[in-house]
């Protein structure tokens, strides 16, 4: 599967193997290979973790869980639509996306005084979403 993927160049062909894969229910698989994946294809396909699922749960008010491939298939696409309106902010590496949504560089309350203080009222508006009540 990373074999074929290594060689693809669109989208849709990394979609096919991850659809592919999901058909033998390997448990265990998902983040790994999505990392994998990540690596190999920067643009096209985000890293998976607990932090970046909550961090999106959060944002996006989903329910995304970490081991299903439909689930991540469902945030990969949420992750794509939130890079786009952002774009001119964020990287097209999906990696700049990912560590906003895990939080892993800051805390949610520094993100928020980031975002006060030097980002977009679009970006400051989406960090209300993410604060504890």
């Amino acid at each position: 599967m990373l074999d074929t993927c290594e060689c693809c160049g669109e989208a849709e062909e990394v979609l096919a193997g991850i659809r592919a894969l999901d058909t033998h229910a390997i448990e265990g698989l998902g983040p790994a290979v999505a990392n994998l994946l990540y690596v190999i294809h920067p643009t096209l396909v985000c890293p998976f973790n607990t932090a970046i699922v909550e961090g999106f749960n959060a944002i996006a008010s989903a329910n995304v869980k970490l081991g299903r491939w439909v689930h991540y298939l469902a945030l990969r696409k949420g992750v794509l639509e939130l890079n786009h309106e952002y774009r001119a902010l964020l990287s097209n590496d999906l990696g700049a996306v990912a560590r906003f949504l895990s939080g892993a560089y800051f805390s949610v309350e520094h993100l928020f005084d980031i975002a006060l203080s030097l980002l977009s009222p679009e970006l400051s508006s989406l960090l209300f979403c993410v604060l504890p009540d």
